[in-house]
């Protein structure tokens, strides 16, 4: 889906507006997504075999076939990181991406603000409605206060 989104961009703002765009879309598509992800975070896995580049072990009580979809969960998810990496560096380089600031740092920034804006609690979303914010409105607006934040 990120892939597809960033083929057709031209700068690296645009490819990373673009891969952000298509990441909330495929959260809002799929909200059991983020149960995955809480699942994965969860501490039941032990990540430190990924990091080696093997297909993972069996860890805290996690069987095989766990393993196995947390090393791809974990490879899509290095794959999305060094996307927004890449696309940082690209806009730093052709000026519509404010330079010094750190790429890893960005990404990672990013990463969990996205994650935020779509996964907002409950009690927030009431509390939003109750002023009159629609959930759409609010991830508009915070994607035009990230993107104004991050530009020259």
């Amino acid at each position: 889906m990120v892939a597809e989104a960033i083929k057709n961009t031209r700068t690296g703002l645009e490819r990373l507006q673009a891969a952000g765009t298509a990441s909330v879309e495929f959260k809002k598509q799929h909200p059991e997504y983020s149960q995955i992800m809480s699942y994965y975070h969860s501490g039941r896995f032990d990540l430190r075999d990924l990091s080696n580049g093997s297909k993972g072990a069996p860890g805290n009580g996690t069987d095989m076939s766990d393993a196995v979809a947390v090393a791809e969960i974990s490879r899509l998810g290095a794959e999305a990181f060094e996307t927004s990496c890449d696309a940082i560096l690209k806009g730093r380089e052709d000026g519509t991406i404010r330079p010094g600031m750190d790429e890893t740092e960005l990404a990672v920034l990013l990463s969990v603000l996205v994650s935020s804006i779509v996964n907002v609690s409950p009690e927030i979303k009431c509390l939003m409605e109750y002023k009159g914010i629609a959930h759409e409105q609010f991830i508009d607006d915070a994607r035009a206060f990230i993107y104004q934040n991050i530009r020259p």
